[in-house]
């Protein structure tokens, strides 16, 4: 017998199934098997897929007719061997730790009903989901478990009579029905704090289509399904107001104005003080251009709101404070530029290093290999520096928290400088000082970052700068360049300047 099932429902979505099979037979621990559930697709062909796969693990069992997400999920139960199961969507994949460290976690607690992580979002959206371990109560506010990506013992899943199989669920909401059944029982569950299951973001998902449309219609079920549990914790019209904002919003966004306007004046029925909702009736009866022109309008105010703290140092380094532990968990454990750095440094006979903007201290391993002399990492972000120290405890490596144009070193005393997707973060008001700076105390400079020449401002990058005119403004040329893939699959462009005062390293 396995130690885990993991149950894929798959419906029309074979084109998925591929990438989602590999990163199951990726995983670190490898005692598992896949059921996958075709549940009557019409479009690939799921078989064929499992197939390719030639693995006695990978199990497929196929509806006669379609029946929807829970369904499909209770028939993977019904068959599953072991007594840990983990659904997982069929556009979705697993981190491959995923299931070595959800699995010890409930290994090391016999009273825990289920363990599951933080969502690393990719397709449309890069995010990273922070969940929360809540009370069986919190339940009935917010579904703070995860529907797939909770790894959990099977016997939860019997006790409260599997996923319900109503028809108004097909529109989604069914995993949070099936919690809230579960919170009913009482439930303990354990968090692991790392984004190790990713999800998908793209137009056609539930989540963004239907769901929307229909929330006020599943929450209605839900709480038609467990009354005594909302009556309990007073959560009733919350419950049933939020659904009615829900579906209020997307009629609006496609233009069905009275649909709109109904939905928000039931919301406030059952509760008139909501101020979302009053917003909400409000936005229903200006015309639709008028509304999107205040909300961009609005939105560009806020925007311009926050530009000002970022132009100055201080507000730089309290905006890294905040962003230091999601930056870590999204690129800390990236390892795609890590062979380019440790060969260019190596033909350069590097032997002194400044990391600019060290962050949480991703290229440390790099230094580490090549026995470097001395390396100082640079970050104005105390918070960073913190996760940063973890990385170099047994390294020689000193951390500084402080500004690169304050840096108290001799000129050209370090070999190269290393800027990794620091720079375009430096406001123009800024960035010539920074980069004077680096270049006093540095012979050679590695740049990777975004620049004037590339066609557009993403949107997590505040801004492009020349870099070729900047460094050839401070006595340095180009000498190397060339791209990198990532793990998100982009071209990363790389640049190695040196300076036309001394060409060798000493």
């Amino acid at each position: 017998m396995p130690s885990v099932t993991v149950i894929i429902p798959c419906y029309n979505q074979a084109h998925f199934l591929q990438d989602c099979l590999e990163s199951v037979r990726r995983q670190s621990f490898d005692d598992w098997e896949v059921i996958i559930v075709d549940d009557a697709s019409k479009i690939g062909d799921v078989n064929s897929v499992a197939q390719k796969f030639r693995d006695p693990r990978i199990k497929i069992v196929r509806h006669s007719n379609n029946k929807g997400l829970g369904a499909a999920r209770n028939t993977g139960f019904r068959l599953a061997n072991s007594d840990l199961v983990l659904p997982l969507d069929s556009d979705d994949l697993l981190h491959e730790d995923f299931l070595k460290l959800t699995v010890e976690a409930l290994n090391a607690d016999p009273q825990a009903d289920c363990v599951f992580t933080d969502f690393q979002l990719f397709g449309q959206m890069q995010d990273i989901w922070h969940f929360k371990n809540l009370t069986p109560a919190d339940m009935s506010r917010q579904q703070w478990i995860t529907g797939a990506g909770a790894l959990m013992r099977k016997e939860i899943w019997a006790d409260c009579g599997g996923y319900c199989e109503d028809e108004i669920f097909r529109f989604g909401n069914e995993d949070w029905d099936f919690w809230i059944a579960v919170a009913e029982k009482s439930i303990r569950a354990i968090h692991i704090p790392r984004p190790l299951y990713y999800y998908r973001r793209f137009d056609g998902s539930m989540s963004i289509t239907s769901l929307r449309h229909h929330d006020h219609l599943t929450r209605l079920a839900i709480y038609r399904r467990h009354p005594a549990f909302f009556d309990s914790n007073n959560a009733k019209r919350s419950f049933l107001a939020t659904g009615y904002l829900n579906s209020s919003i997307a009629k609006s966004s496609c233009g069905r104005n009275l649909q709109s306007l109904s939905l928000a004046g039931r919301g406030l029925f059952l509760v008139p003080v909501s101020g979302a909702l009053w917003r909400q009736l409000f936005s229903g009866l200006i015309p639709q251009r008028v509304s999107a022109l205040l909300r961009a309008v609005l939105g560009k105010i806020r925007r311009l709101r926050q530009w000002p703290k970022y132009l100055f140092a201080a507000g730089r380094k309290s905006f890294w404070d905040k962003k230091a532990n999601d930056i870590h968990l999204r690129y800390g454990s990236l390892v795609h530029d890590h062979e380019c750095i440790s060969r260019m440094l190596a033909s350069l006979k590097a032997a002194r290093v400044l990391d600019v903007g060290c962050g949480s201290g991703r290229l440390f391993p790099v230094y580490t290999s090549l026995a470097l002399k001395e390396v100082v990492a640079q970050d104005i972000s105390g918070e960073a520096l913190k996760l940063a120290k973890a990385r170099c405890d047994k390294l020689n490596i000193v951390l500084l928290p402080t500004p690169v144009e304050e840096l108290r070193f001799p000129d050209l005393h370090f070999d190269i400088a290393i800027c990794n997707r620091v720079l375009q973060h430096i406001p123009p008001v800024a960035i010539a000082s920074a980069v004077k700076a680096i270049c006093r105390l540095s012979r050679y400079v590695y740049v990777n970052e975004l620049s004037s020449s590339d066609d557009q401002l993403p949107g997590n990058v505040m801004f492009l700068h020349d870099y070729v005119g900047l460094f050839e403004r401070f006595g340095f040329v180009l000498k190397d360049e060339g791209f990198i893939e990532s793990e998100q699959k982009n071209q990363q462009h790389w640049r190695l300047f040196q300076s036309t005062s001394s060409t060798q390293l000493s």
